[in-house]
């Protein structure tokens, strides 16, 4: 799984696959690289490893006899968890040029089954809207080592507002993209697909898009558990 983070400005970048990234680099571009575990299916085929890790963000792959290398900003082992990743992957450096009024982004890539849910959301059977003090909706006891990159930046962002003391105001959406089609996964009753435009001050946005004023964490988080439902419910 690959996951690619891209502000506007100054980003962070690695020269080492076990440390954070560097917070001076000048990429605006960084890739990330986790390697999931194998799963049941592959240790019962006997499957091993063909990916070799001399660190410093390099891969090796070896294929019929050959070798393949990789450099990625990042490159996180098998045995990574949750919360190594969420250190050190640079999410929390997005949060932070966010705040300071940076366009961000950060996309999992990787093909299906290769751990971008996990690492994004947790596992399916993890409750989607933590509020990190034991407790979750519907009674569910939460396994706060399988949260997500997600919600730990809800965390992230509620705590650095809170610690700078300036007024902000977090508003959030949630958008499917569907076959080159834009889905409000907010706002089901919006039956027509949506129109990604192009203006000078707002640069490219998804026009009549539904947004939500959150007020905490558990607003932000409520916002993810119910994209994530409708987002179940259209597949």
């Amino acid at each position: 799984m690959r996951l690619y983070t891209h502000m506007s400005s100054t980003t962070l970048s690695s020269s080492a696959a076990d440390t954070a990234l560097d917070e001076t680099n000048d990429d605006q571009f960084n890739v990330v690289l986790r390697i999931r575990p194998l799963n049941g299916l592959e240790l019962n085929r006997k499957d091993t490893f063909t990916v070799d890790l001399p660190g410093e963000g390099h891969v090796a792959i070896e294929t019929n006899g050959s070798s393949r290398n990789f450099t990625f900003n990042a490159v996180f082992e098998p045995d990574a968890s949750q919360e190594e990743l969420f250190d050190n992957c640079g999410i929390t450096r997005l949060v932070d040029m966010a705040l300071s009024g940076y366009a961000c982004t950060a996309l999992a890539f990787g093909q299906t089954g290769s751990g971008k849910t996990h690492t994004m959301t947790g596992p399916p059977s993890q409750p989607s809207t933590p509020v990190f003090n034991g407790e979750f909706q519907e009674g569910k006891s939460p396994d706060l080592d399988m949260i997500g990159l997600i919600q730990r930046s809800f965390k992230y962002l509620f705590q650095q507002m809170k610690d700078v003391g300036e007024s902000k105001v977090v508003r959030a959406s949630y958008l499917e993209i569907y076959n080159e089609q834009v889905i409000d996964l907010l706002n089901p009753a919006h039956k027509r697909y949506l129109s990604v435009r192009w203006s000078k001050n707002k640069g490219f946005y998804v026009e009549n898009l539904f947004t939500i004023e959150c007020n905490s964490m558990d607003d932000l988080s409520a916002v993810l558990e119910e994209g994530e439902l409708k987002c179940c419910i259209f597949k």
